[in-house]
């Protein structure tokens, strides 16, 4: 028994060896400029970018008034800019396909109560049904803290993971491969392009909640009431020819997660006079132009709510 416990781990040692061997030179040897392991590999993200960018900008000693999480609905959403027009410093923490399940680990390492004064989560149908490997593939090569990248790969729970901890560590001295073009600063990047021709929506009309999001997402809601950050749920506007079947579906499951004495859900997604055009630039989501018209009615609401005290009677 002991001969084959010794065979055992030297055979893994030897498949370990071989692994992080392989690994090193698909990271180190380049084609055009781009590591190999990136040609062979569709999961594993690049290094750079907008999530990059902003939690190398992002600091946890500095005091924001509103601080965002959430997919791409939210780094596209929710504009600085718009909310300085008002007298509010805001910075934008949400990442591409970023799941509830993505935005707790996010939350529990850079949110607290000194340094965020209301906490935004966008939150719709796509994140809700998301596995979460999509995020946990950005945030593990693009998150400055690495005990949030740690615990996203253990976290998924899927052999994949491993790969993303050990590309980062390889790739941990390298600059990032690219930056993003549109990013504007405090975590937004702007989009003003705007659908060029009506878009064939395919609405099935049906909405599965993964049970994982669920629960990241009533962990969410018991972490801020812990730490005394006021939260609040939002979801931006949707364009007209969107699943709406779903999307009720969508709102009663909401108000059950939440509660009668859960945060406050801000659902702007019906009843709002953007066009499917000329207000988003792809399927779902806004454009400048539209988030040009969403913040301030967000606003508003915020502070109709006492969520955020006014301070400039200005209105973009």
């Amino acid at each position: 028994m002991r001969t084959l416990a010794i065979k055992a781990v030297l055979l893994l040692g030897a498949f370990v060896v071989i692994y992080l061997l392989v690994f090193t030179v698909l990271v180190k040897v380049r084609h055009n400029g781009i590591p190999l392991i990136y040609h062979v590999s569709e999961t594993l993200q690049w290094k750079g970018g907008a999530t990059w960018q902003k939690f190398q900008e992002f600091d946890t000693a500095e005091r924001c008034d509103v601080v965002v999480v959430g997919s791409s609905h939210a780094y596209r959403g929710y504009d600085p800019a718009l909310f300085a027009q008002r007298g509010y410093r805001m910075f934008n923490l949400g990442t591409s396909a970023q799941a509830p399940s993505n935005s707790l680990d996010i939350i529990r390492e850079y949110v607290h109560e000194e340094n965020t004064g209301l906490l935004i989560l966008d939150v719709f149908e796509t994140p809700m049904r998301n596995d979460g490997l999509e995020g946990v593939a950005d945030l593990t090569q693009n998150v400055s803290s690495h005990g949030v990248a740690l615990r996203q790969a253990l976290t998924l729970r899927d052999p994949r993971g491993m790969n993303m901890l050990v590309l980062r560590w390889l790739m941990r001295q390298e600059e990032p491969l690219y930056l993003d073009p549109a990013y504007e600063g405090s975590g937004y990047s702007r989009r003003t392009d705007s659908v060029p021709a009506p878009i064939n929506y395919i609405n099935p009309g049906t909405f599965d909640p993964d049970p994982v999001q669920v629960k990241a997402l009533c962990s969410i809601i018991e972490l801020c009431q812990e730490r005394g950050i006021p939260l609040v749920l939002t979801n931006h506007p949707m364009p007209h020819q969107a699943d709406h079947v779903a999307h009720e579906r969508f709102k009663t499951l909401m108000m059950e997660w939440t509660g009668p004495d859960g945060p406050p859900f801000l659902n702007f997604a019906q009843g709002h006079d953007l066009h499917d055009m000329h207000h988003f630039y792809d399927h779902n989501h806004l454009n400048q132009a539209g988030v040009e018209r969403y913040n301030p009615r967000l606003l508003d609401s915020l502070e109709a709510r006492g969520l955020l005290m006014q301070r400039t009677s200005h209105r973009p």
